[in-house]
C-alpha cells in the first residue's frame, strides 16, 4: 500500500502518515515536502509516483521525498501585483497546480 504524506498539512498531521505507514506490513510512505492538504497536483513527482502505484502497484524506494511544484502564496502574489500594473490576466491569479489541473 501507498501511503502519502504532507509535511505541513494543516487538516492531516503528517505523523498520522508515517504511523499508519509502519502500522501497515509492506506499505511505503512517500512524503511531500510541502504545504497544504492533500498532496495530488501539488507535485509532478508525486502524481507520477501515485500515478504509477495506481497502474502497476509499483511503490517508490523507501524515504523517497517530493518536492512541491510551487511555493504557495509567492507567485499568486506576483501575478496579483503584474494585473493591478495592468500586465496579467485573471487566469494569471489561479494558482499554478490548479491552473495546470484546469488546463489539462
Amino acid at each position: 500500500m501507498l501511503v502519502v504524506g504532507t509535511r505541513f498539512d494543516p487538516a492531516t498531521a503528517y505523523h498520522g502518515a508515517v504511523t499508519v505507514d509502519r502500522l501497515l506490513p509492506n506499505s511505503r510512505l512517500l512524503t511531500l515536502a510541502g504545504w497544504g492538504h492533500t498532496s495530488l497536483f501539488a507535485s509532478a513527482c508525486i502524481d507520477a509516483h501515485v500515478s504509477t502505484y495506481l497502474l502497476t502497484t509499483r511503490v517508490p524506494a523507501r524515504g523517497t521525498v517530493c518536492q512541491p511544484d510551487v511555493v504557495p502564496f509567492v507567485e499568486p502574489a506576483a501575478a496579483a501585483k503584474a494585473q493591478r500594473a495592468g500586465g496579467a490576466s485573471k487566469t494569471a491569479l489561479i494558482p499554478p497546480m490548479l491552473r495546470r489541473v484546469l488546463t489539462d
